[in-house]
């Protein structure tokens, strides 16, 4: 419309209009709809372009959400933590060798079977304990201790880096020998040099229960998180087997 109401004010000038003053005001006004039709139809094209754009990045946020959904670890920026369903399918029944990061990645220290009876949360956790012989090395020689193992199934756990993003759905594995929970995280290898001071797989990364006055804290949630940005890991796991043979060659070096 701004260019019909430009053109009329030039004709509007002169005091008077002659009948070719009115044939070429004509052709201007017929001049200035035509091209406002036109930006018209492109502002039309733009915005349903616009919509379709906008229809397919909404199709792709939430197909990555569903993908996400599906995977084995749970959904956050940096602490993956391995999801209850599939610490169920890999580590259930499973003969469990752990190393101590901290001994070097060819060091044998904590063997265990896990036994997922089952899940503790917060109303059965009196009841859910199980108790597990627990094989570990003390100067050289293998002991066992009875303890007591949790599979928490209502933690959420917090990104270490995005400290105010929880989620549900992770595995929390607690030894009672410990004041921690482990979160179960896949780690790529680490080396320095040409040493190799971790191997890739599985690693047991310590958690917290976030306290009231921490900015992750949520009383209505209970909320773990490594008290590291790096996730660092206490546990590297070295195996995990159905060799029932491994128990019994270390219940015949105890006795």
């Amino acid at each position: 419309m701004k260019y019909i109401f430009f053109i009329l004010s030039l004709f509007l000038i002169s005091n008077s209009v002659s009948a070719a003053s009115l044939g070429d005001l004509k052709k201007a006004l017929k001049k200035a709809e035509d091209k406002l039709k036109n930006e018209l139809e492109i502002k039309s094209e733009n915005s349903s372009e616009g919509k379709s754009l906008e229809t397919q990045s909404d199709s792709t946020e939430k197909t990555n959400v569903k993908n996400n959904s599906n995977s084995d670890f749970i959904n956050l920026p940096k602490s993956k933590f391995l999801t209850i369903e599939a610490f169920k399918r890999d580590f259930d029944k499973k003969i469990l060798v752990l190393n101590r990061v901290s001994n070097g990645p060819n060091s044998t220290d904590i063997i265990l079977k896990i036994n997922i009876n089952k899940l503790a949360n917060g109303s059965n956790f009196e009841q859910a304990g199980i108790d597990t012989d627990v094989y570990y090395k003390e100067n050289g020689k293998w002991l066992k201790e009875v303890l007591k193992i949790y599979y928490w199934e209502d933690a959420f756990f917090c990104d270490s880096m995005k400290r105010n993003t929880c989620v549900p759905g992770g595995m929390g594995f607690q030894m009672d020998a410990f004041d921690y929970i482990f979160g179960i995280m896949m780690g790529d290898q680490k080396s320095i040099g040409n040493s190799v001071t971790s191997k890739a797989g599985y690693k047991l990364i310590p958690t917290y229960a976030v306290q009231e006055g921490d900015r992750s804290y949520n009383p209505e949630e209970w909320r773990l998180i490594s008290p590291n940005r790096f996730n660092d890991a206490e546990f590297a796991v070295i195996e995990l087997s159905n060799d029932e043979s491994i128990i019994a060659q270390l219940e015949a070096e105890i006795n």
